[in-house]
């Protein structure tokens, strides 16, 4: 399958970096959660977005860029579904993982998620680790910081075992800064 510029449409070379430029518009060529906040305005997102939902399904990072944008529109349940149909037909995606992960953080805001959804949460981003090839760490390290601070931290509730695991596994790993990813926790 050949992928395309989530910008423009125009054909992108299978396995290229998601922070390399368009050869053809020099946008961006997929939005990621690591991507810093300046570089989608709305005028962007919003020509990003409709490009985006007039395609056919089945570019796995044009869905990802897809669920990106409406997490950053706060549309957290249209995301997660999103992101849940995403799953259902390609159930090892790291990427599918982490953006449902969000999601389901985003839906109600992390210090008022109930434990049950954290458990979940923090379920789907073990897995996202273990079957990511690394490009996901930082994002991940991300969301396990943030929920160590505004969930465990700003409730008092003793943090689980698989929280502290997960913790562990990703120490020294520094998290982006002004990331997409934070944008949408905030």
């Amino acid at each position: 399958m050949k992928f395309q510029c989530v910008s423009c449409g125009a054909p992108r070379q299978d396995g290229a970096d998601k922070f390399s430029a368009c050869e053809y518009c020099g946008g961006l060529p997929e939005v990621s959660l690591s991507h810093d906040a300046g570089l989608l305005n709305y005028s962007v997102k919003q020509s990003i977005r409709t490009r985006l939902e007039g395609l056919e399904k089945g570019d796995a990072n044009a869905e990802a860029s897809l669920i990106a944008l409406y997490l950053l529109d706060d549309l957290a349940q249209m995301a997660d579904m999103r992101a849940e149909t995403c799953l259902m037909k390609d159930p090892t995606n790291p990427q599918f993982l982490l953006l449902s992960a969000v999601a389901k953080l985003k839906e109600r805001g992390v210090h008022k998620t109930k434990i049950s959804v954290i458990d979940d949460v923090i379920a789907k981003l073990n897995m996202a680790l273990s079957l990511d090839s690394g490009a996901l760490t930082q994002e991940i390290k991300t969301i396990i910081d943030i929920i160590g601070e505004r969930f465990y931290k700003k409730n008092g509730i003793k943090p689980s075992q698989r929280f502290l695991g997960l913790r562990d596994n990703l120490s020294g790993i520094a998290p982006p800064q002004n990331s997409i990813l934070l944008e949408i926790l905030n």
